[in-house]
This record gives C-alpha cells, structure tokens and sequence, in this order.
C-alpha cells in the first residue's frame, strides 16, 4: 500500500474506512455503473482544513465536503491558501504526480508569434521508462510542435507539419498490411492499395505533397509489400 500525504497538512492520510467510490477509469468505463468497493483515506489531524472535510482514494483523487457556516468562495480561498494549489490531490498518488507534470509541461511550453503563423513548442513526458515520480515531467530533449496560420482577427486554424503527415501515412498503410496479412481482411487490403497508390477516399488521386511523398517512399522502400499488395489488389478485382 502506497504511502498518501494530506496536501493541506502534509502529514500521513489514514485508511478510515471502506465505501464505493468512483474512480477515474470507472467514470470513463462505466460512469452510470455502481462503483466498485475502495479504501477511503482521512487526514486525522484535527487541527488541518481536511478534517471531516476530505476523503481521498489510493489514486489520489477526493471527495470534499464543504463546512455550512462558510460560503463557497471563502471554502475554495481558503483550500487554495492552505495547500499552495488549486487542486488537492493525495501527495505521492499518480495523480498527484501526474498533474504535477502537466502543470510542469505548461511552464514549460512557449509561444513564438509571427503574426501570419504561430509556432508553439511543448516538452514531450519523460515516458515509462521513469518512475512514476518524474515520468509525467517535462522531457527537455523532446518537443512537440503545433503550427497555427491567421484565419482572421481572432481565429488561428492548426496546421500539420509536413514530415507528421508523411508519417502517419506510412504507419497507416503498415497497419492496414499488416491487418489484411494476418487476417485477410479485404478493408484492410483495399485501405493499403489506396495508401500505396496515393489515392485518397473513392480512389481519386490525391494531389498534395504528402501523399506523393509517401507514395514514392512506400514503392522504393516497401517494394516487397508494394509488388504483393498490387498483386493481390488486381487478382481480387
């Protein structure tokens, strides 16, 4: 059993109790089903904001339950002035330290403005091959791009990168051969021809630069499965 610390008080939350509390992946699941049984942690301190006010679950999250001799904006600037943050999870759960790297990802994140295009940079999570404790943080060696172009005075429409459209068509026509190889699958095979031929949906030639691109790369690098998939295409024709 992880060790959960109140983020008020800081000291050690306690497993008072058994109660059907809902977590994160049962709300995305199942939202409207019954919950199943979980521990409830309480902070005992009796001198802290969350006593009798907060139970929190092994994952981090919470259940508040706000004084009636105190109004609700007086509740929420006083939680915020007691822990430093506006949100309460149970520190040293994952989702303490999973919004913890979020909020270090955003400060992270920066903004070049060129009037016609934006150009936003976010670092990429360190990733699983970290503890729990650092692998939502902020990776200072791996950024994403997004690019915005000026629709008007007050819209931006996103732009994908060149080299991202190339590679999801690639990875896309690997996946499509891959499925009609070990299933047969005639979706699959006409979803690969279609990628392999630059063709886009009712197999109309697709004229922009990335499905030209990734055309030529698939018939000069994929030949194998490019010969094979036109093979098959023709014979089920």
């Amino acid at each position: 059993m992880r060790k959960l610390h109140c983020p008020f008080c800081k000291g050690d939350l306690v497993v008072t109790h058994q109660d059907r509390y809902q977590d994160l992946s049962e709300h995305v699941s199942d939202p409207n089903g019954t919950p199943s049984m979980k521990d409830g942690y309480d902070c005992l301190n009796e001198e802290c904001l969350a006593f009798g006010t907060h139970t929190w679950i092994e994952d981090g999250d919470y259940y508040s339950r706000r004084p009636k001799d105190i109004t609700y904006q007086e509740w929420d600037e006083l939680r915020k002035s007691q822990s430093g943050t506006d949100e309460y999870f149970a520190i040293g759960s994952w989702q303490y330290h999973y919004h913890l790297g979020k909020a270090a990802i955003k400060k992270a994140s920066f903004r070049i403005n060129l009037y016609w295009y934006k150009f936003e940079f976010e670092p990429k999570e360190k990733g699983w091959d970290y503890p729990e404790e650092i692998q939502y943080m902020p990776n200072l060696w791996k950024w994403k791009m997004s690019i915005w172009k000026k629709a008007s005075d007050y819209c931006y429409t996103s732009l994908v990168p060149f080299h991202r459209m190339v590679g999801f068509t690639i990875r896309q026509f690997k996946a499509a051969y891959r499925n009609w190889s070990e299933t047969g699958s005639k979706y699959s095979l006409e979803e690969a021809y279609r990628y392999a031929m630059g063709y886009s949906w009712g197999n109309h030639k697709d004229e922009r630069l990335h499905a030209k691109t990734s055309k030529w790369i698939i018939k000069n690098f994929h030949s194998k499965k490019y010969l094979k998939l036109i093979n098959a295409y023709s014979k089920q024709k």
